[in-house]
């Protein structure tokens, strides 16, 4: 559903939670990232929902309730893909907010969010950005339980006050696999030879690599 085309409607600032409404689309707290889940054929879709980059509104209940600290939706498409149901999977807190980048790892139902409080949050909440790992299965016992993946510190460039803007992103694994059978959501990876990543963004914009342990 188009709200805005720049060719047609030009290019000045507009309200883009004003014409979603007026157009009967839903209006998200940005929208920041997805992927299909593996081995789901492109039917299921996750992505996520940043939030607010102030702690205020999510210190309003009824904000907080409506994603002003992130979350997770996902979007399970029937056979045709032309229509489905969206469901939010999980709503973040002051504890687990600002989700940004999402993949999953090792099987279908672990996925990994990358947070991106940004300096505002960081000062407003003393706490820097985290990777937090869930499990989506409506089957598993754990549903939704949440383990911190990585906790992120600050290195030398982004240590002093008002630059504490580190944050995981670019999380993404894979199986190295660019031919169409490779696509992330054909299948699930094999842990063998999947290779997972991620980049401390800002300051000094490290690379990482996660490796298991031998």
């Amino acid at each position: 559903m188009t709200i805005h085309d720049t060719e047609v409607d030009g290019a000045a600032s507009f309200d883009a939670n004003t014409l979603a409404k007026a157009a009967g689309a839903t209006p998200f707290k940005r929208p920041e990232n997805g992927q299909f889940q593996p081995s789901s054929h492109f039917r299921t879709f996750v992505f996520t929902i940043t939030g607010d980059t102030s702690a205020v509104a999510g210190g309003d209940p009824v904000l907080a309730a409506r994603g002003a600290w992130g979350g997770l939706f996902r979007v399970d498409l029937n056979a045709d893909r032309e229509t489905g149901n969206i469901s939010l999977v999980i709503l973040g807190d002051a504890d687990h907010a600002a989700f940004d980048n999402v993949t999953f790892v090792d099987d279908r139902d672990t996925v990994l969010l990358a947070e991106d409080r940004g300096d505002l949050l960081h000062d407003q909440l003393n706490t820097l950005d985290s990777v937090w790992a869930y499990k989506l299965n409506r089957e598993h016992p754990e549903r939704n339980a949440v383990a911190r993946f990585v906790a992120l510190a600050q290195d030398r460039l982004a240590g002093v006050a008002g630059e504490e803007d580190n944050e995981p992103t670019g999380i993404h694994m894979s199986e190295g696999d660019s031919t169409i059978g490779g696509l992330i959501g054909t299948r699930e990876f094999r842990t063998d030879a999947a290779r997972l990543f991620f980049t401390q963004q800002h300051g000094e914009n490290n690379l990482f690599e996660v490796s298991p342990l031998d």
